[in-house]
């Protein structure tokens, strides 16, 4: 029998759990972020705290209100994504690829959760922006910071990755040998 030499902590299950727990966790701080904002401020008021402010409104569309009359097709793109990154984040290697795929699954889901579950209806909600930083002009949430600093940081790993491995330093004559 075959055991793993791996450390403790440090095996694809470990990884995985890392994946779900911060895609998870996530998702449930945009949404309740969305919910207080909601509660709080409702549609329309706004709250300005020096460069950060808060107000809420009602995004039908994509990222930067693009695309207002596709929700429906937004919301299936946005599911399709969301289940192509949960089979993605169950083959995760790495910490750094487990944290960063789960960002944009949080990112992806907290969003999604809001086209299905808010008016006017199921696959045709709007997302609920509520957070402004000045002189930024759109609003947007939690979410959108979760996928944001995901991708980049998936863009990271991948250049880091890419980069060609030091050259090995020049084998000793003397300690070669006969």
């Amino acid at each position: 029998m075959r055991r793993d030499r791996r450390p403790p902590g440090r095996g694809v299950h470990s990884h995985q759990g890392l994946y779900l727990a911060t895609a998870a966790s996530g998702a449930l701080v945009d949404q309740c972020g969305k919910l207080w904002a909601v509660a709080r401020f409702g549609d329309g008021s706004t709250l300005a705290t020096g460069p950060v402010g808060f107000e809420v409104s009602r995004n039908p569309g994509a990222a930067f209100g693009m695309g207002r009359g596709l929700t429906p097709w937004i919301t299936a793109l946005t599911l399709a994504a969301v289940v192509v990154l949960l089979v993605t984040g169950r083959r995760v290697r790495s910490r750094g690829r487990a944290f960063a795929l789960g960002l944009v699954t949080a990112g992806a889901a907290g969003n999604g959760i809001d086209r299905l579950a808010r008016s006017p209806g199921a696959g045709r909600g709007a997302v609920v922006d509520w957070v402004h930083v000045a002189p930024y002009p759109p609003v947007f949430n939690l979410a959108d910071v979760a996928l944001r600093v995901g991708v980049l940081l998936v863009l990271a790993l991948l250049v880091r990755r890419q980069r060609p491995a030091p050259a090995a330093p020049p084998a000793d004559s003397a300690s070669a040998g006969p």
